[in-house]
């Protein structure tokens, strides 16, 4: 009977894997938002500014 449990211990084990490979394979990727805005354009460095302080909301 113990070994009913197996087919469900096999794909823990292999989601693992799957789940350690893609970590390996996507750990240097950083998503857009975590990006640092480029420092070469004005442009591009008031466009946050801008956003905060023209939204509306309370602060």
């Amino acid at each position: 009977m113990p070994a009913l449990g197996l087919p469900f211990v096999i794909a823990g084990a292999l989601k693992i894997v799957y789940d350690l490979a893609i970590l390996a394979a996507f750990r240097s990727l950083r998503p857009p938002e975590e990006k640092k805005p480029s420092t070469s354009s004005p442009a591009a460095a008031a466009a946050p500014a801008e956003r905060r302080s023209g939204d509306g909301a309370p602060e």
